[in-house]
């Protein structure tokens, strides 16, 4: 059934495939939002910085847990605006990551 199609491609969020995490959802308001008890604000980050880099700089840092990452993009030319979020399974998680600010 397709409940039960959407329910396995949503199990596969955070796999690695061809070197890149991928993030499945479902299409809707409560999965687009970013929880505030498990999410972090990113600033100041590089306009070349990729949603990759920031999967893997948590990852070196121990915090393996990364739910998903969007990094703001301008809609013209879908170039980093230096800003974005990130979402952990754990608060915990999430109060490590902003403890390594920097």
């Amino acid at each position: 059934s397709h409940k039960n199609s959407v329910a396995k491609a949503v199990q596969k969020s955070g796999m690695v495939f061809m070197d890149r995490h991928i993030v499945v959802s479902e299409e809707n308001a409560m999965s687009k939002a970013f929880d505030p008890k498990t999410s972090a604000f990113l600033g100041n980050l590089g306009y070349d910085t990729s949603d990759e880099q920031v999967w893997r700089f948590f990852a070196d840092n121990g915090i393996t847990d990364v739910r998903r990452v969007r990094l703001v993009r301008d809609r013209l030319t879908g170039r980093n605006k230096g800003i974005g979020y990130v979402e952990f399974s754990s608060p915990n998680s999430c109060n490590t990551a902003i403890n390594l600010r920097g």
